[in-house]
């Protein structure tokens, strides 16, 4: 998964030509307390000894532990050539020995695109990342007493923008919450909403829609910076437009790379040109509102001086891989897959487990979970071990 400084990371879909789609029959249902011990079982940092990341003094250590690869998304020299800036940041909650406050962006709702899955609320995976950003704020905490607090502002309102009910959001939102009181980890994790700032400026609406034009006289006028922000979102922002009420042998010729035009019938090539039009749309929206973000200093006003971490590393910002670092998707554009044998999990797409003829799978519901989907998929015979 590469980081991409404009949006969130993507991966493309594998061999869209296979069309063999098999049926996952096979099926169990798990406690909370069974999967409070895959999470433990599956923490690859909370065990690593704090010397491995000493340095010269607290905020030091601190930043190695940011810098770690298995940490790390994103280039390194985003944080060294940055260091005094984020050593001072730090130097603010340190010197007045409270604990230090982060901010994140993301977990917006599930992506309405069935190849990547069939959930609206979040499951294992989002579990997963709001784990391993817990980890991170006690491992803070094991080396600066006064620990650390995360505050995740999510994403619902890119909802409308890419075709998903808001009230759909909302409802992924709340589910977030849930997870973090009923698993715990609340004693470093508070989650608010970026759409909260809509309420610091009276005509919001007015301003949304000023910047969406002048982001869209950037593009007409072929303004080089606002064009490469455009192009590097475009594939991302392509991959996200909500597809979930079309079937899903069409959108594997919708988005087979490998099918030209001339190579897909009609309906494809409607569908096809829908989404660019769409995603056109969308990008200018998404932009807007991350630039009045900044217009409106709302991250700082509503968590002065804090340190920002991110799945869409820029320079100065603390790039975090939202999972384990060999995780290759976004747990909001995959399905979890748990291995037993190897405790350990990876992130997939789900139509291609649902197309895998090598491992066998059983779908895996968890007791208290409110959506009747698996909340992880378990892989049951690992043929190649």
């Amino acid at each position: 998964m590469r980081s991409n400084p404009y949006v969130y990371p993507f991966v493309p879909f594998n061999n869209l030509s296979e069309k063999n789609i098999g049926e996952i029959s096979d099926q169990k249902t798990v406690s909370t307390k069974e999967i409070k011990q895959i999470l433990e079982a599956t923490d690859d940092l909370r065990g690593r000894a704090v010397e491995s990341w000493r340095g010269t003094d607290t905020i030091d250590t601190i930043l190695n532990v940011f810098k770690d690869p298995e940490v790390r998304f994103g280039p390194e020299e985003y944080i060294v050539d940055y260091q005094d800036q984020l050593r001072e940041q730090f130097n603010t909650f340190v010197k007045s020995n409270t604990p230090i406050h982060f901010t994140i962006l993301g977990f917006p709702f599930k992506i309405p695109v069935p190849l990547k899955t069939n959930r609206e609320k979040p499951d294992f995976g989002e579990l997963a990342a709001l784990k391993r950003l817990h980890t991170l704020g006690k491992i803070v905490e094991d080396v600066y007493q006064s620990g650390a607090r995360i505050t995740i502002f999510s994403e619902g309102a890119f909802a409308s923008a890419v075709g998903v009910d808001p009230e759909v959001a909302e409802m992924y939102h709340k589910y977030l919450g849930d997870l973090i009181r009923t698993f715990e980890l609340d004693d470093v994790l508070e989650i608010r909403k970026l759409k909260e700032m809509e309420k610091e400026a009276e005509n919001f609406e007015e301003l949304y829609d000023q910047k969406i034009e002048e982001l869209k006289t950037k593009y007409n006028e072929g303004d080089e910076e606002y064009l490469a922000k455009y192009q590097g979102s475009y594939p991302s922002v392509y991959r996200i437009v909500s597809t979930q009420n079309y079937e899903i042998s069409t959108l594997m010729e919708v988005y087979n790379e490998d099918l030209t035009e001339e190579q897909v019938d009609g309906n494809v090539r409607e569908i096809r040109t829908e989404l660019e039009t769409r995603t056109h749309e969308a990008i200018f929206r998404y932009h807007a509102y991350l630039a009045l973000r900044d217009d409106l200093n709302f991250l700082e006003k509503v968590t002065p001086g804090a340190v920002r971490l991110s799945v869409s590393p820029k320079p100065g910002r603390l790039g975090v891989h939202p999972l384990h670092s060999q995780c290759d998707k976004l747990p909001y554009h995959s399905v979890s897959v748990y291995n037993p044998h190897h405790e350990w999990f990876t992130q997939e797409y789900l139509i291609d487990i649902l197309r895998d003829t090598t491992n066998s799978y059983t779908k895996v519901f968890w007791k208290e979970d409110s959506e009747d989907k698996p909340f992880y998929y378990e892989q049951t015979d690992v043929r190649n071990d």
